[in-house]
């Protein structure tokens, strides 16, 4: 199976950014958290923080967290004097000035980050020159970015940029080829330990992607794959009944039923009830009708046998009942 890298950037509002900033930090609980791994984060005009390890809650990134959200007033003010200075523009409500991206990847990842320390150290590593190439491209300021190893799904980093560049001007997303230019510049790390490119919009038939939705496009091919193996653990299961009557076939000499003191009739009615008991995948009653009316037929004991009949007809009347009762309550 084929392993991708993706990276996706989404602009972001001063309200927006602040709950990205609390979720990427873990400044709050965060609900998709299902372990107690450590994060990492590397903060680029910190060096206290650059290369850290953290949890939850952590106090001196809590602390970096908050001069981080205190900071966005004066990173807007920024963005609105050099759009002055340099394209006589005021900044509208519209215009965001901040952006959050990801960077994601197959599931492997998990594999090889849990694999040494070693491994994981250059995974680090990768992703904080990948993350910085971006941030040269689009002519911005990386703030600072995270690794997260403690959600559900695969482990991702994320990262805080300007949402403009060194003069004002928009980072330029919408510019044609520069989501082709950020697929290879997030890929050109990984490929070594076998991530190809991101995702084409050709499978995804979009031209792009939010941060939330590429979320939700991962938990969906996630469910996906977990219907999958759920249906060949079904299919296997279902062979191992199917081989276990074919036992009982075999078994038993029901199957070749041609006994003269029974009619015709009674042939056909038992034959009739074990094939409806064979369909509904009863393995049990099965056994046990075929036991009952091999013990009956040799002892020639007719009114034993139309009652095990008659039993079992009501048997396989519940059961089908039930079926359909189910089948149109999903439908």
């Amino acid at each position: 199976m084929e392993q991708f890298t993706n990276v996706r950037i989404e602009s972001m509002n001063i309200n927006k950014m602040k709950n990205e900033i609390k979720h990427e930090l873990r400044m709050v609980k965060v609900e998709r958290v299902v372990n107690d791994n450590s994060n990492y984060i590397y903060v680029n005009d910190n060096k206290e923080l650059t290369n850290k390890y953290f949890k939850t809650k952590d106090k001196k990134v809590i602390e970096n967290g908050n001069y981080f959200i205190d900071n966005l007033k004066n990173i807007r003010d920024e963005h609105t004097k050099l759009l002055r200075k340099n394209f006589d523009q005021s900044l509208t409500n519209k215009t965001n000035s901040f952006c959050s991206g990801v960077l994601t990847f197959s599931d492997s990842i998990n594999d090889l980050y849990d694999k040494d320390k070693e491994t994981r150290e250059d995974i680090l590593k990768r992703g904080i020159k990948t993350i910085k190439k971006i941030a040269k491209e689009l002519d911005t300021k990386l703030h600072y970015l995270t690794f997260h190893t403690d959600e559900k799904g695969n482990y991702h980093f994320h990262y805080y940029m300007n949402n403009f560049n060194s003069i004002g001007g928009n980072i330029g997303m919408r510019k044609k080829g520069i989501g082709e230019k950020l697929q290879d510049i997030g890929n050109e790390e990984f490929k070594e330990l076998g991530f190809n490119r991101g995702i084409s919009k050709k499978i995804t038939n979009r031209k792009h992607l939010s941060i939330q939705e590429y979320k939700e496009y991962k938990e969906n091919l996630n469910k996906v794959k977990k219907l999958e193996e759920d249906y060949k653990l079904l299919e296997k299961k279902t062979e191992a009944l199917e081989d276990k009557n074919k036992e009982i076939l075999a078994e038993n000499e029901i199957l070749q039923y041609r006994n003269d003191n029974l009619s015709e009739e009674y042939n056909n009615t038992i034959n009739e009830i074990f094939d409806n008991l064979t369909s509904l995948k009863d393995e049990h009653n099965t056994s046990k009708f075929m036991r009952l009316v091999q013990r009956y037929t040799k002892n020639e004991n007719a009114d034993k046998l139309d009652s095990i009949i008659s039993k079992y007809k009501i048997i396989i009347e519940k059961q089908n009942k039930k079926i359909m009762k189910g089948f149109k309550k999903n439908v």
